[in-house]
């Protein structure tokens, strides 16, 4: 399996966007979790449709990209996240927070919740592997599944003191674990990985959370 690399992010990205006046940008330290409220005039949101691609402050431009989404397509409120399945502060944000905003607003209709990647392979060398994966699991139906199961992994492991921790559980041979426990159907996803499709949808991911300044 190839893993990811990382790419220039000289220029803008390269997903379709659209120009918004007015936005508001609520970021965190490591994972960025980007909130555009959009409680706006009603012909600024007339424009901009059902799509899940919002501005933020100073014109800088943030895409949902094609990315796996949950919630209300419709909804005037987005959360586009960046992050790494293996980094231990993401496994954190998706227990204490992630969770909380599904069951309060995500659930409820009152946002949308957009994934995009961004392993950051120089700490977690199978970070882009399991980026892959996920990107894999979606053509089966399964994202959402396997996105819980690598972030409760992440942290069961991370929450006990490091001298109790043991192995990593972030093997290519627990992905497959992993992967069959979410209910995939392992020869089509190693088909999908061997080949390589999705290594060019993680690497756009992760230049344009650079050009966007996560990290």
């Amino acid at each position: 399996m190839e893993e990811t690399t990382e790419q220039s992010t000289e220029q803008k990205p390269q997903s379709d966007t659209f120009e918004v006046k007015q936005s508001t940008l609520v970021a965190g330290a490591v994972v960025i979790a980007i909130i555009i409220i959009g409680f706006y005039l009603g012909s600024v949101f007339s424009d901009v449709g059902n799509s899940l691609d919002y501005v933020v402050d100073n014109g800088l431009l943030v895409s949902s990209d094609d990315d796996a989404f949950i919630g209300n397509e419709d909804s005037l409120v987005s959360i586009v996240e960046f992050s790494d399945f293996h980094c231990p502060v993401c496994g954190m944000f998706f227990k204490e927070t992630v969770l909380e905003v599904k069951k309060n607003y995500v659930d409820t209709g009152k946002v949308n919740f957009v994934y995009r990647d961004f392993p950051i392979l120089s700490l977690h060398a199978n970070a882009g592997t399991y980026a892959q994966a996920s990107e894999c699991g979606d053509d089966q139906g399964k994202f959402w599944e396997l996105h819980d199961i690598f972030y409760n992994a992440n942290y069961d492991f991370y929450s006990l003191p490091a001298e109790e921790r043991g192995e990593s559980p972030f093997t290519v041979e627990l992905l497959q674990n992993y992967s069959e426990e979410a209910g995939l159907d392992l020869e089509e996803l190693n088909s999908c990985l061997d080949s390589g499709k999705y290594i060019d949808e993680v690497n756009n991911d992760l230049a344009d959370g650079q050009f966007y300044g996560v990290g």
